[in-house]
């Protein structure tokens, strides 16, 4: 808000009127001074931020036009200041953002999805694809070129759903310049923007952790084959409730797998004069993580083996 006042402070009686004392208009009078007008910026009512004024040497009334010329430039040096305290509070956000995501090893990045420009990508892009950022942000087309073949279709549908403004969410590899592959997950948002459809995204090196899984199910598919070639009864169990059981075990007992993945399947076929105490054993494998017990299980034909 900009308010006018204007002053003849060789009046005394007006000054006081305008609220300037004795020591205002002498302070005022030794500078030379007999009449002024002020736009003060204020926010709300109260509260005065700064005044802009004129001066005069001589006793004067201001016209209409030198009022609001004086009005005029206080709002426009308003309008510039809001503007610079803007601009610099935009440049402490993005420094804040900078230091975040330049800290961080995932990749970080926001696009323009109306214009279909990349607006910023993190220097982790350069560490984790081994190219130069700015190629990919002059030609975010050349995208493309890092997926893997197989994995393009994956990227273009994740593209689609982006472009949709949806939250997309896909894995895929990408091949470095030597030649090397990396798997990505890569997951994308919608970010709502002054000007316009934004999405942002993180993308991350999973390569370990694709790595560590497929070691595991290597290990599993091993340790299932063995399983399956041994004359035992061979059967895995979380608690008591089993969760593997070999081929022998199936043979065996004529039970299907949804049949036997149950306490309760694998105690129904223990003779009932082995259930107590075998039931006993197998609660004690709790605090021990091993049980040794002997009992006769009912085999497919209704026999009891020991």
């Amino acid at each position: 808000n900009i308010a006018i006042q204007w002053r003849d402070i060789t009046d005394r009686k007006q000054a006081e009127a305008d609220g300037l004392s004795d020591l205002d208009r002498r302070s005022l009078d030794g500078l030379g001074l007999r009449a002024l007008v002020v736009a003060t910026v204020r926010r709300g009512e109260r509260d005065p931020l700064w005044a802009l004024g004129a001066v005069s040497a001589s006793p004067r009334r201001w016209t209409p036009s030198e009022i609001a010329l004086v009005e005029e430039v206080a709002e426009r040096t308003w309008a510039a200041i809001e503007r610079a305290r803007a601009e610099a509070a935009l440049r402490q956000s993005e420094a804040r953002l900078r230091a975040v995501t330049e800290a961080i090893e995932d990749v970080f990045y926001m696009t323009d999805l109306d214009q279909g420009r990349i607006l910023y990508l993190s220097p982790a892009y350069e560490r984790l694809w081994g190219r130069p950022a700015e190629a990919l942000i002059a030609d975010p087309a050349s995208f493309a070129a890092t997926i893997h073949p197989d994995d393009l279709p994956i990227v273009r549908e994740a593209q689609a759903g982006q472009a949709r403004g949806e939250a997309v969410s896909s894995e895929y590899r990408i091949v470095r310049p030597d030649g090397s592959i990396r798997w990505i997950e890569d997951r994308a948002f919608p970010v709502a923007g002054a000007n316009g459809r934004l999405s942002a995204g993180l993308a991350a090196d999973i390569t370990e952790a694709k790595a560590i899984a497929r070691r595991l199910e290597e290990s599993e598919a091993r340790f299932r084959t063995l399983a399956d070639v041994a004359p035992q009864l061979v059967w895995t169990a979380n608690g008591t409730v089993p969760d593997f059981y070999n081929r022998r075990w199936y043979d065996y007992t004529g039970l299907s797998e949804a049949q036997s993945l149950t306490e309760e399947a694998w105690m129904d076929l223990v003779h009932p004069d082995d259930r107590a105490s075998t039931f006993a054993a197998s609660r004690r494998a709790g605090a021990s993580g091993y049980y040794e017990a002997q009992y006769r299980l009912r085999r497919a034909d209704g026999e009891y083996r020991w």
